[in-house]
């Protein structure tokens, strides 16, 4: 089975499904396939979504917390621009990326 973005056009509802091809996808969502965009989504576009995401959430821990050690913040900030770099690397959007990072915000919310 495959991963699959699915976007619908007109709301922008996103939602990552499981299906083996993108016609099922969208029937999955319960879409048409003519309303969506539909994006297969790599495993390596994947992994690098979600070290953006873990990078993301130990730099929000790091400055919620506030004790951090000389150096940890930009030691951190460092790991996150190397995983932003690797997503952009692999074919990520900068939209992705962005959501990636929010999705850490929320839960550290």
């Amino acid at each position: 089975m495959k991963v699959y973005r699915i976007t619908n056009r007109a709301t922008r509802e996103t939602q990552e499904v499981q299906a083996d091809n993108a016609s099922d996808a969208c029937r999955q969502c319960g879409w048409l396939i003519g309303s969506c965009y539909v994006e297969e989504l790599t495993e390596k576009r994947q992994k690098a979504l979600d070290s953006v995401t873990y990078a993301s959430r130990n730099l929000i821990y790091a400055f919620q917390d506030g004790d951090t050690i000389p150096g940890e913040a930009e030691w951190l900030e460092h790991e996150l621009e190397r995983a932003v770099r690797r997503a952009l690397s692999v074919g990520c959007t900068t939209d992705e990326i962005a959501n990636a990072q929010v999705a850490a915000a929320e839960e550290t919310a």
